[in-house]
């Protein structure tokens, strides 16, 4: 893990923000918080801010392209990412992270 990644992981107060561009300041601190997001939210999170390896990247790029039977299908072995992804593109997740995590 580079220095980079570590920083986003190690920084362990909401006060803490590093703005500059390619730090993602609390984002470890505010997944480890359960209580703020649930497992889906994490999934979500783990996507846009590109957290997850070459499978889950490739997963979510396929979701984006899924109708809703292909999703639904999906989801049964799949379900908190299935669920993280329509909340990212349907509801206000990305407006929630935004205002947690203060990005």
């Amino acid at each position: 893990m580079g220095p980079d990644v570590e920083k986003i992981f190690t920084n362990p107060t909401p006060d803490k923000v590093d703005k500059k561009p390619g730090h993602y300041g609390n984002l470890g601190w505010a997944l480890g918080k359960t209580s703020i997001f649930s497992d889906s939210d994490k999934c979500a999170i783990k996507w846009q801010f590109r957290q997850y390896g070459d499978f889950y990247r490739n997963l979510f790029e396929t979701l984006m392209y899924a109708d809703d039977i292909n999703l639904a299908k999906i989801a049964q072995v799949f379900p908190d990412e299935v669920q993280g992804f329509k909340d990212w593109r349907d509801g206000d997740l990305g407006t929630r992270v935004e205002n947690e995590i203060g990005l």
